[in-house]
């Protein structure tokens, strides 16, 4: 049994807005989220960071929370693009027998770092408190609030994590196992994050120039997104908005910092012919893009060694949402269905100076167009490499 694995709804919070429409209105404006820090308490005030303009009360308050201190700032991101991909999917009533495929990379960390001052002050401290700190508490959250019952999984696989259970979930769809997946990955600013990305030296004080001659690293970001999956031929009546047609994931074990094309040529490659489709019916590329020196030297080696002569236009989102980590491969999705349905291409318009070591760069002025097939990719620390086909039919 092999179902066709329709979208029928998508939800996103980003640096750029909440919700698709105000997502949509900043791409189209080219605005960039990228800006100096508010609401994480880091010492590192001299970078930028993609976050979103919501506190947590704020963002408690647009699902209707009352806030709590045991919620962490990755749930309450991931909450409100769940129920809004529930909400346009209009599948509230398949709730209880939907599957619910979560990933991230931070998960509740955040709730950890608030008490760790108290920690270090109090004897006494109730370590019971600090309940939020695990993988899956995403997940296991979002699922209570939603009322999914069953077939709830975690995923973390570093920046590749939602790429992944995007692929994991068409997977039991196609296999008939499960006829609906809501999907998804989120990821919150912390310290954690922020130290770890700076102790490797890879973080842009200026903000991230995906694949510019003078990149000098990537911007830390935060957001959610996630995608209802349904087999086809039980959607009925409802709006269709794309397909999750081609997936494939090839990892090549590596040094966390090492970036080589091998894993990105074969993720591209066994992707487009899972879709059944050849390079040439690739109509754009969003990719991982990130701005430092080896990831965007690498992916235009793959790009190059996949496509060819007949290289697609692309670009990279992180110039306006950063690096969201986890969720970074639903923000792709999730925007390649907003080029699909629209008809617009999202350039890289700050780009200055294209890399010299290649004729081809990214597309730097929207593109008004109707694509039929885009790529994805989503590449994680460690040589987890994936690519999704996002089609119209």
């Amino acid at each position: 049994m092999h179902q066709n694995v329709a979208i029928t709804g998508y939800g996103i919070v980003s640096a750029i807005g909440v919700g698709a429409d105000a997502n949509f209105a900043s791409l189209c404006s080219c605005q960039t989220g990228i800006d100096a820090v508010r609401y994480v308490k880091t010492s590192l005030t001299d970078y930028l960071y993609a976050e979103v303009k919501l506190s947590n009360k704020q963002l408690a308050q647009a699902s209707n929370l009352i806030y709590q201190n045991e919620y962490s700032r990755t749930f309450l991101l991931g909450l409100l693009a769940a129920r809004e991909a529930v909400n346009m999917a209009q599948c509230e009533k398949y709730l209880p027998t939907m599957g619910l495929f979560c990933s991230t990379t931070s998960a509740g960390v955040d709730i950890f770092e608030a008490y760790v001052d108290a920690m270090r002050k109090s004897k006494n401290f109730d370590t019971s408190a600090i309940n939020s700190f695990d993988c899956g508490d995403l997940a296991s959250r979002i699922a209570s609030f939603l009322g999914i019952r069953k077939n709830i999984v975690t995923n973390s696989t570093a920046c590749s994590s939602s790429a992944n259970a995007i692929m994991n979930a068409c997977r039991m769809i196609r296999s008939g196992n499960i006829d609906r997946i809501l999907v998804g990955g989120a990821d919150s600013l912390n310290l954690f994050n922020i130290n770890g990305f700076n102790s490797l030296e890879i973080i842009s004080k200026n903000g991230c120039r995906p694949f510019c001659e003078h990149r000098n690293g990537m911007t830390p970001g935060e957001g959610a997104a996630f995608l209802v999956l349904e087999a086809e031929e039980k959607v009925g009546s409802r709006p269709i908005y794309g397909y999750v047609s081609g997936y494939s994931n090839y990892s090549k074990p590596q040094k966390m910092t090492e970036q080589t094309a091998d894993g990105a040529i074969m993720s591209m490659t066994q992707a487009i012919s899972k879709a059944g489709l050849a390079p040439s019916n690739v109509d754009f590329v969003y990719t991982h893009g990130t701005g430092t020196v080896n990831n965007d030297m690498s992916e235009c080696q793959a790009i190059k060694d996949v496509f060819g002569n007949s290289i697609p236009p692309f670009s990279s989102i992180k110039e306006y949402v950063g690096h969201t980590f986890a969720a970074s491969g639903a923000l792709g999705a999730v925007v390649s269905l907003m080029s699909i349905n629209k008809g617009v291409l999202f350039p890289n318009a700050k780009l200055e100076a294209p890399m010299s070591q290649f004729s081809f760069s990214p597309i730097r002025q929207i593109v008004y167009s109707s694509p039929q097939h885009i790529l994805v990719n989503s590449f994680g620390f460690g040589g987890s490499n994936t690519s999704l086909i996002i089609s119209k039919n």
